[in-house]
Formats: C-alpha cells, structure tokens, sequence
C-alpha cells in the first residue's frame, strides 16, 4: 500500500466522520425542537429542564467538533499546490 492510498484512506475516514457528526446535529436539532414544543409554559419538571440541559450540551460539543473539521479542511485546501 503506497502512500497516497493511505492519505485518501483518511480523508475518507475524515469524510465519513464529518457527515456522522452533521446527522448527528441533525438528530439532536429535531430532540431539542420536540423537546422544547413539549415544554409547558409554566411548572417546568425537573427532568425536562435536566434533558434540555443535556441535549443542549452535546449540540454545542458536536457544533465545535464540526467547527474543527471545517477549520482543517480549509487548512488542507490551502495547502494544496
């Protein structure tokens, strides 16, 4: 295996991760939306606001990881002659 087959091998691998984590925003998006259309107005639970809290965070931490990929990918895209 040569080295240009192990490069595309992980942009492959890079490719694959990134759409993994933009379904996955995908998917916390649509909790967070009938999460919050769930929510009464008044007498919050606990455990909704536990949930909204939870959700909320994972959505930021994906947002980031996906803010990286795209800051690498740019990085690589400038660096090609």
């Amino acid at each position: 295996m040569d080295l240009s087959s192990n490069s595309k091998k992980g942009v492959r691998q890079r490719e694959l991760e990134f759409y993994k984590l933009r379904e996955r925003i995908a998917t916390l998006e649509t909790r967070l939306a009938d999460l919050n259309a769930r929510m009464p107005a008044h007498s919050i639970p606990p455990a909704l606001i536990m949930q909204l809290d939870e959700i909320e965070e994972e959505l930021t931490q994906a947002r980031n990881r996906l803010n990286r990929y795209d800051a690498l990918n740019k990085n690589e895209e400038s660096s090609v002659p």
